[in-house]
C-alpha cells in the first residue's frame, strides 16, 4: 500500500530535478525528461518502494502535470502494483458506502484515477493473448492447408491411374467380346458341303439368336 503521508525527506538528484520542473514551468519543462529520472532517483537511491516513489511523485507535482500523464511514465510493474493498490482501496471504500446507500450486485466503484488505466491496461493484455493466438490458429490452419493440398494431389493422381486402368480393361474386353449362335443340323451338314466344293465367302443369315439359312456369297 502506498504511504498514506510518507515524510518528505531529501533524496540526492530527485529534489534537484522537483527544483527544476518547479522553476521550469510547465511549458519549459516536458514530463517525459523528469518523470522517469524522479522514479529511478526515488526507487535507486531513495529505497523507496515502487508503490511509495509513484505516490511521492503524484504528490509533488500536483498541480504541474496530470497524473495520468505521470502515470503513463512510470514503469509497467509500477503501474500495476500501483493499479491494484487502488483497486484494493476502491473496493474498501465500496464496500464501507454500501452500508448507508444500495449498489447494484456485481458492480464494483473504482476510483477515477485508475479507472482509464487499469482498465487499458486489461484491455491491452487482452488483446495482446487473442493476437498471439490468432497468430496460432492462422499457422496451424496454414499447415493443414498444405497437408490437405498435398493429399488432394496424391488422389487425383491415384483417381487418374485407376481411370486409365479401366479405360484398358473396357476397351480390350471390347475388342475380345464373344456371340453365341444355334446352327442346327442340317444347316451345319450344308455349311460342311458348301466349304468343301467351293471358295466363296458364306453368308449366314440369323434370327433370335439362330442361323436360319446358309448361302454361297453372290
Amino acid at each position: 500500500m502506498p504511504l498514506s503521508n510518507p515524510e518528505p525527506y531529501k533524496v540526492d538528484g530527485y529534489d534537484e530535478l522537483l527544483e527544476a520542473v518547479k522553476l521550469g514551468g510547465r511549458r519549459q519543462t516536458k514530463a517525459r525528461d523528469f518523470v522517469p529520472k524522479m522514479y529511478q532517483a526515488l526507487v535507486t537511491i531513495g529505497g523507496l518502494a515502487p508503490q511509495d516513489a509513484a505516490d511521492r511523485i503524484y504528490r509533488d507535482l500536483l498541480g504541474i502535470w496530470q497524473k495520468q500523464t505521470i502515470r503513463r511514465l512510470l514503469p509497467l510493474r509500477t503501474k500495476e502494483l500501483v493499479a491494484k493498490d487502488m483497486l484494493v482501496a476502491g473496493r474498501a471504500e465500496s464496500l464501507s458506502a454500501s452500508e448507508s446507500a444500495p449498489v447494484t450486485p456485481g458492480v464494483i466503484i473504482l476510483p477515477k484515477d485508475i479507472a482509464i488505466d487499469s482498465r487499458e491496461e486489461v484491455v491491452l493484455t487482452g488483446l495482446k493473448q487473442e493476437i498471439s493466438q490468432l497468430k496460432k490458429t492462422v499457422s496451424e490452419l496454414e499447415g493443414t492447408k498444405r497437408s490437405l493440398l498435398k493429399k488432394t494431389l496424391r488422389l487425383e493422381r491415384e483417381l487418374k491411374r485407376q481411370k486409365g486402368k479401366n479405360d484398358e480393361k473396357k476397351s480390350g474386353s471390347k475388342g475380345q467380346k464373344e456371340t453365341t449362335m444355334l446352327l442346327l443340323p442340317h444347316l451345319f451338314m450344308k455349311t460342311f458341303t458348301l466349304m468343301r466344293s467351293s471358295t466363296a465367302p458364306l453368308v449366314l443369315t440369323i434370327a433370335e439368336g439362330h442361323v436360319t439359312s446358309v448361302d454361297e456369297e453372290l
